[in-house]
C-alpha cells in the first residue's frame, strides 16, 4: 500500500529537481541552461553558422523541441531572442535578423515565423571550436533515438561575461554581467597561483550606467551575494536632464510613461517637458525643468527605474547539483573544466596521429618492398588471404595490411615516397606537440592561458559601467530640505480665450478694455508649481501646468491655447459641484471630485459634458446652492442649481431653458 503523502512528496522533490537541473539554473562549466545549450547545438550541428544565411527562427525552434528539449516553442524561442539581444549579453550568442525588441521599447520580439537567426561568431570559437574531438560527454535525448553534450567545451566563460537569472524551486539565481579583460587577468591570476582578489572588480552591463556602491561589490564575488545599486548616466546642463545610458533590463519608453504618471499625479514637479531622442547612434532622453535639476533627477532616483538594484545570488550547477560560487569557486570549476577539455582534445588528436602513423608507417615499409608486395597480393586467392599472406610474410599490422590491400594497385605502385616521408615526420611532431602537452600540468595551463587570451583579445571590450560611491541617504535628506516654493499667481482668463499670469501685486480689477477679447471671465489665484483646470466650448477640459503660461502684465495679451477655453478654475474651489450650461439651454452638474481628479496635461483634453452636434458649452460656476441668473425677453429667470443630480463626466445634459436666452 502506497501511502499518498509519500507519492506526493516524492513527486514533489522529482519535479523541483527537474526544474532546478533543467530549466532554472546553468551549469557552472559551460553557463548554459538546457534551452540555451539545447538551441546553440541545435544551430550548429545543422549548419546554420555565421558564414550561411540566417534561417527562420521557427524552424530551429521546431528542431530544438522535436530534437533535444521537449518543451513548449514559445519558451524555447524566448531563450533564443534573449540570446540575441546586445542590451542584455555583453557579448550575443546568437546573430539576428528581423525585430527583436530594442532597449526603447522593450525585449518583446516579434513572431518567430518573421525572424531569421544563426550562431554569432563567439558561439563558434566560444562552445564548438573543438566539439568534434571528443571534448565533452554526450547524452542520450529525451526519446533515447539521439544525443547531445552533456556540457560544451567552453573557452567563454559566458556565467561571468553575460550573467544569469533563473527562479527555481524554493531557490534562485542571480549573476550580474561582468567584463571579459577583467575577468582574464582573475583567471590568469588564479592559474599561476597568485591571490585571487575579489577588488578591483565589478559587474558590466552592457547597457552601462554608474553603480552607486562600489565599496559593497566585493561581498558579491567573496561570498556569492550581494546588492548592486545601478543608475542610469545622467547630464545635467542647465536646465536639461539628459539621460545617455540606462540600467540594465530598463527599457525607455516605460520609463518615461512612468515618470510622466508621477508629473500628472504631482508626485515629481519641476518637469517642463520630456523627450525622447534617441537614435541610431545612441540612447537620449531630455528632461525639460523648471526647478532645480539635481533635485529632481534625485526624486527620479527614488520613484522610478532610473535607479535599480540587483540581488546577485550565484546559484549554479556543479556536477549537477545546484551550489553557490564565490569568484575563486566559479573560476576553480571553469578552469578545471577547461583543461579536462583541452586534454581529452589533445589525446583525441594524438590517437588519431598515432593510428594514421600506424598506416603511413605500412605503406613506406611496403613501398620499400612494391614489387614483392605487389607479387603476394595478386598471387593470393582473396581481400583476406592477401592480408594474411601480406602480415606473415612482411610483418605489417592487421591495420596496415588492410590499408594496402584496400589501395588500388596502381595507386599503390605510384606511391610517392617524399609525400609520405612528409606526413610521416609531421605526425610525429604533432604526437610529440600531444605527449609534451598531456604529459605536463603547467604545459596544459600556458596552453590554456593562451586560447583565453586569444579569445579575449577577439571579443573583449573597454569597461562600460562606471563604479563609484554616492551616499543615498544625504541625497534623500536634500531632497527633504529642498524648499517648496510659496510664490502664487493671479491667472487671467480673458473673453478671447487668452491666458495669462500677473504677479499678485500685479493684479488689478479691470476697470478698461482695449477691446471685448480682453474683457476679464475669470481671475484665480495659483500656485507657481500647480495646474490650471481649464474648460473649452467643446466641453473638454485641460490641465495647464502654471509655469506654461507667459508672465505678463494687466495690459498684456497674454497666450492662446488655441482651445476656446471658457473658464478657469485653481483647484482649490470649495464648492462641490461644477454646474454647466449649453448654448442650446441644456445644464448638467458634475461633482467637482470627478472634475479635479482629471490628470491629462495638454494637449491632451478630458471630456467632461456630452455635447450635440450643433451645440457648444457656454458659461460653468462651481456651485454648491446657487440660482444662474438668465433673462428671455425682458424677465429675468433664474436655474435653480440644487434641482439637478450630478452625472457623470460621459453624459450629456438635460434641457433646462426652452427659449432664446442670454445670461446676466
Amino acid at each position: 500500500m502506497i501511502k499518498a503523502t509519500d507519492e506526493i512528496k516524492n513527486d514533489f522533490l522529482v519535479y523541483a529537481q527537474e526544474v532546478n537541473t533543467n530549466r532554472a539554473f546553468p551549469d557552472a562549466k559551460d553557463g548554459l541552461k538546457p534551452s540555451q545549450r539545447a538551441a546553440l547545438f541545435t544551430m550548429y550541428r545543422k549548419g546554420f553558422t555565421s558564414n550561411k544565411p540566417h534561417v527562420k527562427s521557427a524552424k530551429i525552434t521546431g528542431a530544438i523541441i522535436g530534437e533535444l528539449w521537449p518543451h513548449g516553442d514559445g519558451s524555447a524561442y524566448e531563450s533564443i531572442v534573449r540570446m540575441s539581444q546586445p542590451w542584455v549579453n555583453n557579448i550575443p550568442e546568437v546573430d539576428w535578423h528581423g525585430a527583436n525588441g530594442s532597449l526603447i521599447g522593450g525585449p518583446e520580439a516579434a513572431s518567430s515565423r518573421y525572424t531569421e537567426c544563426r550562431l554569432a561568431p563567439v558561439s563558434e570559437d566560444g562552445f564548438f571550436s573543438n566539439i568534434k574531438k571528443d571534448t565533452v560527454d554526450m547524452i542520450p535525448n529525451f526519446s533515447d533515438d539521439d544525443e547531445w553534450p552533456k556540457v560544451l567545451p567552453a573557452i567563454f566563460p559566458r556565467l561571468f561575461i553575460n550573467g544569469s537569472q533563473g527562479i527555481g524551486y524554493t531557490i534562485a539565481q542571480e549573476w550580474e554581467p561582468g567584463n571579459l579583460n577583467e575577468f582574464t587577468e582573475k583567471v590568469k591570476d588564479y592559474v599561476n597561483g597568485k591571490n585571487t582578489s575579489c577588488d578591483n572588480l565589478y559587474p558590466d552591463y552592457p547597457t552601462g550606467g554608474v553603480i552607486i556602491n562600489k565599496k559593497d561589490i566585493h561581498t558579491i564575488y567573496e561570498t556569492g551575494k550581494g546588492t548592486v545599486i545601478l543608475r542610469g548616466k545622467v547630464e545635467i546642463k542647465n536646465n536639461l536632464i539628459k539621460i545617455t545610458e540606462l540600467p540594465y533590463q530598463t527599457y525607455a519608453e516605460p520609463l518615461i510613461a512612468k515618470i510622466k504618471e508621477l508629473v500628472n499625479s504631482d508626485q515629481i514637479t519641476g518637469i517642463e517637458d520630456i523627450c525622447n531622442k534617441s537614435d541610431d547612434n545612441g540612447l537620449l532622453i531630455e528632461i525639460e525643468c523648471s526647478e532645480d535639476p539635481n533635485v529632481i533627477a534625485n526624486k527620479l532616483y527614488k520613484l522610478t527605474d532610473l535607479q535599480t538594484s540587483f540581488s546577485a545570488n550565484m546559484m549554479a550547477l556543479v556536477d549537477g547539483v545546484p551550489q553557490m560560487l564565490t569568484l575563486k569557486d566559479y573560476i576553480k570549476v571553469y578552469v578545471e573544466h577547461n583543461l579536462d577539455c583541452l586534454v581529452r582534445e589533445y589525446t583525441f588528436d594524438k590517437k588519431k596521429a598515432q593510428d594514421r602513423l600506424e598506416i603511413v608507417d605500412g605503406l613506406l615499409k611496403a613501398l620499400a618492398k612494391i614489387d614483392d608486395i605487389i607479387s603476394t597480393i595478386k598471387s593470393s586467392k582473396s581481400s583476406d588471404a592477401a592480408r594474411t599472406n601480406l602480415e606473415k610474410k612482411f610483418g605489417f599490422t592487421k591495420v596496415q595490411s588492410q590499408a594496402i590491400v584496400d589501395m588500388k594497385l596502381g595507386k599503390l605502385a605510384n606511391l610517392e615516397q617524399a609525400e609520405l616521408n612528409k606526413e610521416q615526420a609531421e605526425l610525429n611532431k604533432t604526437i610529440t606537440n600531444c605527449d609534451k602537452i598531456l604529459g605536463s600540468k603547467s604545459n596544459q595551463k600556458k596552453e590554456f592561458i593562451k586560447r583565453l587570451e586569444a579569445f579575449t583579445k577577439k571579443y573583449g571590450w573597454e569597461r562600460r559601467t562606471q563604479v563609484t560611491d554616492i551616499d543615498i541617504v544625504k541625497e534623500k535628506a536634500i531632497i527633504k530640505k529642498t524648499p517648496k516654493s510659496e510664490e502664487h499667481f493671479m491667472v487671467i482668463l480673458t473673453k478671447g480665450g487668452y491666458l495669462k499670469k500677473v504677479d499678485m501685486a500685479s493684479f488689478r480689477p479691470q476697470t478698461k478694455v482695449k477691446s471685448e477679447e480682453d474683457k476679464i471671465i475669470n481671475a484665480v489665484k495659483i500656485g507657481a508649481k500647480e495646474k490650471l483646470f481649464a474648460i473649452s466650448k467643446n466641453g473638454l477640459v485641460y490641465k495647464v501646468p502654471v509655469n506654461k503660461i507667459p508672465l505678463g502684465t494687466m495690459n498684456s495679451t497674454g497666450i492662446d491655447f488655441g482651445y476656446n477655453f471658457i473658464s478657469i478654475y485653481s483647484g482649490h474651489e470649495e464648492q462641490n459641484y461644477l454646474f454647466m450650461l449649453t448654448k442650446n439651454g441644456k445644464v448638467k452638474k458634475l461633482e467637482a471630485e470627478d472634475f479635479f481628479k482629471i490628470s491629462k496635461l495638454i494637449p491632451s483634453g478630458t471630456p467632461i459634458i456630452k455635447l450635440d452636434e450643433d451645440d457648444e458649452l457656454l458659461y460653468t460656476q462651481m456651485v454648491d446652492d446657487d440660482q444662474i441668473k438668465y433673462q428671455v425677453g425682458k424677465k429675468e429667470k433664474f436655474i435653480d442649481t440644487t434641482k439637478y443630480k450630478p452625472k457623470g463626466r460621459k453624459s450629456g445634459g438635460v434641457k433646462a431653458i426652452k427659449k432664446e436666452f442670454k445670461l446676466i
